[in-house]
């Protein structure tokens, strides 16, 4: 694949059982089937991968808010602690 994505063995199997298996299909009515059923696969797909990405986004973003937090926090402890006699 063009986008360094690599399936795995047990991918390629599948990908090559499915296209032995749309070969051997004449019927439209059940090529039409198949079709939809990809189609939902696809887009359950992309939603999940953009799910995932946006969970870890959102993790990332708090880690960083909280990262912010503890430095702030350290900050004003170490300017109370120079105050003092």
């Amino acid at each position: 694949m063009s986008s360094g994505i690599q399936f795995t063995t047990e991918q390629l199997f599948h990908v090559e059982q499915f296209n032995r298996a749309l070969d051997a299909t004449t019927d439209p009515g059940q090529l039409r089937d198949l079709a939809k059923q990809l189609l939902q696969a696809w887009q359950t797909q992309k939603a999940a991968t953009n799910w995932i990405l946006n969970q870890q986004l959102q993790s990332s973003s708090n880690a960083l808010a909280m990262a912010r937090n503890l430095g702030r926090n350290e900050s004003e402890a170490n300017r109370y602690s120079a105050d003092e006699p």
